[in-house]
């Protein structure tokens, strides 16, 4: 079972009975705190290969225990069918009776434990609703047309290897107008049972009930499952020629890939998935640093991604294109959305998990661009009037001149400085970002409607006094200039928060709600975080008490 993430795969022969019950999965949910409010991030599951006996499929949004948890579920809570009762009338094998009956036991049948009800502990004939009933007759005898100078035990003797073929399927009461043969018998028809000499017989009649692998280990439907965190292969510059192909043998097929690009051969990561952990990478001193190896946790996605992966349900895997400020962004939730064939398109910050160092890190200046891409995500940095960091998977590097948009250039043409008019250049992420957001951030969507106070600019007037969030009863607070006394028109008190850093500082605002005694006269900025801050005590005093009343 692989987590993505957590990639979950499983060995089983009732993949379908699985299936369905992991697609009722949807409804579950954890719950994580992030500044001190309750956030709901729903558990996402992505079918990756699935056939009749073999499943394997991504857990989106869920911690690594959840995953041990469905692993072991599969191996002992999920029902199925199997060989209970052995009735054996005749076995002149050299097989003893007990493992005789033990392999019997463990042979997988296709029978739907959905459709079958549990048998009663001291009912010992079974009912057409929790039994069904098999035949076992098999005679080993020579053969009569075999060559005489065979020695093959195949030409020789007849029925002499005895498969799971040779069970045959009785019904019980109604059952012959309800299953058929290949609905109730063995998974596979080529499981050696025993084998035989001429002389040998088997008489035997078994019974196949409804049970699970805590009972026994029969009952359970995989004959393995197992679960690790998806890999993640990065390149942190480019290889090239000779080097390019010794990377690609250090893992195994299908992770790195040698592409023909200008000539030269350069080395990709194709699937990170099929990557097992090899470290033949660090034999070479050359390309050591030129890979990233890490495991993915798409599991501990941040409540920003829960956020967004929740919201745009409805809307994957049909091709859209979501555009997101940087609170939301971050490679993995581009990487899940790719995942998901929808587009990503934003700002995002640096501080980011899996930001490449080499952009984040890289000192520009102005028009300046330099990006990085990996297993089709861009990361670009672009220096305007500052730095621009965005991700992108639907773009390339690629500049565009931008014909909306003018700036004043000087030059200096015969030792005199000149101001000139020159269109604005960008990378087609940036005007494309624009266009789609509209000038929304994420300042604009918190506070919604309130106007912060705007301060004197260049002799402008200010706007006067507004309400400062959180906007509910007796939440509102108004910033507001000291007033004048008698002896002062501008006066001023000590800085509230400069008091603490020890260091002297005067400031000309106050808020009415918390008073000059009692909290300082704090800038609007620091007493929004103030605000926020008593949000965040509040929201945990309401959690404390939520999980006393449920205790």
């Amino acid at each position: 079972m692989l987590c993505k993430n957590m990639c979950l795969a499983a060995v089983t022969s009732d993949s379908q009975n699985i299936v369905e019950q992991l697609n009722t999965t949807s409804a579950l949910a954890n719950y994580a705190t992030e500044a001190g409010v309750v956030q709901k991030k729903k558990m996402m599951i992505k079918i990756i290969k699935y056939n009749d006996l073999e499943m394997e499929f991504d857990m989106i949004g869920v911690h690594e225990a959840i995953a041990n948890a469905f692993r072991r579920l599969l191996l002992s809570e999920v029902p199925s069918m199997a060989i209970e009762k052995v009735f054996i009338y005749n076995n002149t094998s050299i097989i003893q009776d007990e493992v005789l009956a033990h392999r019997l036991g463990l042979i997988p049948l296709k029978a739907d434990p959905r459709r079958f009800e549990y048998r009663q502990k001291d009912d010992e004939d079974g009912t057409e609703q929790d039994t069904l009933e098999f035949e076992l007759k098999v005679k080993c005898t020579w053969n009569t047309n075999a060559h005489k100078d065979t020695t093959n035990p195949d030409d020789l003797y007849r029925n002499n290897n005895v498969y799971s073929k040779h069970i045959e399927w009785l019904p019980i009461g109604d059952q012959g107008s309800i299953y058929k043969q290949s609905d109730v018998g063995p998974v596979l028809d080529d499981i050696l049972i025993n084998k035989m000499r001429p002389g040998h017989e088997l008489d035997i009649k078994l019974h196949a009930i409804k049970g699970i692998a805590k009972d026994h280990a029969k009952f359970s439907p995989v004959c393995t499952a197992f679960y690790r965190l998806l890999p993640e292969v990065t390149l942190t510059r480019k290889v090239e020629g000779e080097q390019a192909e010794r990377l690609q043998k250090c893992f195994s097929p299908g992770v790195i890939g040698v592409e023909e690009k200008h000539g030269k051969k350069r080395a990709k990561v194709l699937d990170a998935r099929y990557d097992t952990c090899s470290r033949n990478v660090y034999r070479y001193d050359d390309l050591r640093d030129s890979v990233k190896m890490t495991r993915d946790d798409h599991g501990d996605m941040l409540a920003s991604e829960a956020v967004v992966m929740n919201l745009s349900e409805p809307l994957l895997n049909q091709g859209y294109a979501i555009h997101t400020d940087n609170w939301y962004s971050s490679p993995t939730l581009f990487r899940l959305l790719l995942d998901n064939k929808t587009y990503a398109l934003g700002t995002v910050r640096k501080h980011r998990k899996n930001m490449p160092a080499a952009v984040v890190s890289k000192k520009l200046t102005a028009g300046e661009v330099v990006h990085q891409s990996s297993n089709n995500i861009l990361c670009l940095k672009w220096q305007d009037k500052k730095d621009v960091l965005m991700l992108s998977t639907m773009h390339d590097s690629s500049l565009m001149t931008d014909t909306g948009k003018t700036k004043r250039v000087k030059r200096k043409v015969g030792g005199r400085v000149q101001v000139e008019e020159a269109q604005v250049v960008k990378p087609q992420v940036v005007i494309d970002y624009n266009n789609a957001m509209g000038g929304v951030d994420r300042q604009d969507q918190i506070l919604e409607h309130v106007t912060l106070p705007q301060y004197p600019s260049r002799g402008r007037p200010s706007l006067g006094p507004s309400p400062l969030r959180l906007q509910t009863k007796n939440w509102a607070h108004f910033v507001m200039k000291i007033p004048p006394t008698a002896t002062k028109a501008n006066p001023t008190k000590r800085c509230f928060v400069c008091a603490q850093k020890k260091v002297r500082s005067e400031t000309v605002w106050q808020c009415e709600k918390f008073t000059i005694e009692s909290v300082g006269a704090l800038p609007p900025d620091v007493l929004f975080l103030e605000a926020v801050k008593v949000l965040k005590n509040k929201c945990r005093m309401f959690l404390d008490e939520l999980n006393k009343s449920t205790t």
